[in-house]
């Protein structure tokens, strides 16, 4: 293979003849952000062959960058979060243990990601690594980090501000138990994801005073060989506006809605897995400041 800096250049050369569909939001407003994401990319750095039969020629980083500038000139300062599993998938995860992956979502202009299963099948050095490449905060709030380099860059939330709103971003990542061996997690202890949850949405809500939670999640749409999944999430933890979710490679276009014990509508989004689709959520406050939150999905051919 070739020098990382030297395929970086040959990746964003060639990311020049992008085509997409999917809904198309003609509305861009004070009270309107734009929030786009991905999950489990799964080192896909290039595009499928265009001899594969279920995804030819779609995917890879040169074109979602070239999606991605559309948006920016149509709709300015979006966000842009990704559901974790960044590695494993191809030879570029084998020879450039996840370095590559991280420097090129700095340079699409990530805000934040958060961590899955498959972000450790290295180690926890290797994945200290890896993050040296990554301009943006990493986000999980249930994991309790020992480990001298990941305690540095692995926070429990971050918070964003556009168009005169608030917006509080938390993590949650899967059980280790059956996914990730012990060695491999070394300095880092899982925590339950509900009780995690409830206090940071909690903490965001009433401390933090909020106007958006969105909760980048890695436990997979529904609880299969875990505890839980994200549609109990939703069901169990009031106080969430979206869920980006990811693991079980989900392609959920349009999105799911989900009520919460206590009347709490929940947004829960996934793109599949290997940066087939883009996905897009649409926050509009409106003028009475209610929120009307939708999703939609761009396929990258």
């Amino acid at each position: 293979m070739i020098d990382r800096r030297d395929f970086l250049k040959a990746v964003f050369f060639l990311g020049t003849a992008t085509a997409f569909a999917g809904p198309d939001y003609l509305f861009d407003k004070d009270s309107v952000i734009h929030i786009f994401h991905t999950n489990d990319v799964h080192s896909h750095i290039e595009p499928f062959p265009l001899t594969d039969k279920k995804f030819p020629g779609m995917g890879g980083y040169a074109k979602r960058q070239t999606l991605l500038k559309k948006f920016r000139k149509k709709y300015g300062n979006i966000l842009l979060f990704d559901a974790g599993d960044v590695f494993q998938g191809t030879p570029y995860f084998n020879y450039y243990e996840g370095k590559l992956d991280y420097e090129l979502m700095s340079k699409l202009g990530y805000n934040a990601a958060t961590l899955g299963n498959h972000d450790f099948d290295n180690g926890s050095d290797k994945l200290g690594e890896a993050m040296k490449y990554a301009k943006f905060p990493i986000v999980c709030s249930n994991l309790e980090v020992f480990h001298p380099v990941l305690k540095k860059k692995i926070k429990p939330y971050e918070i964003y501000y556009r168009k005169g709103k608030k917006i509080g971003v938390f993590g949650l990542i899967v059980d280790f138990k059956g996914l990730v061996t012990e060695d491999n997690h070394k300095g880092v202890k899982y925590l339950d994801p509900v009780s995690v949850a409830e206090k940071t949405v909690y903490f965001l809500r009433k401390k933090e005073r909020c106007d958006l939670v969105i909760c980048l999640s890695h436990l997979g749409i529904n609880a299969y060989k875990t505890d839980i999944g994200d549609v109990e999430l939703a069901e169990t933890v009031s106080g969430i506006d979206v869920i980006i979710g990811g693991h079980s490679h989900t392609f959920l276009d349009g999105g799911l809605n989900v009520v919460s014990k206590d009347g709490w509508n929940t947004l829960i989004t996934q793109v599949g897995f290997a940066g087939l689709w883009l996905g897009h959520v649409v926050v509009d406050f409106g003028k009475n400041g209610k929120k009307t939150i939708s999703a939609g999905s761009y396929k990258i051919k």
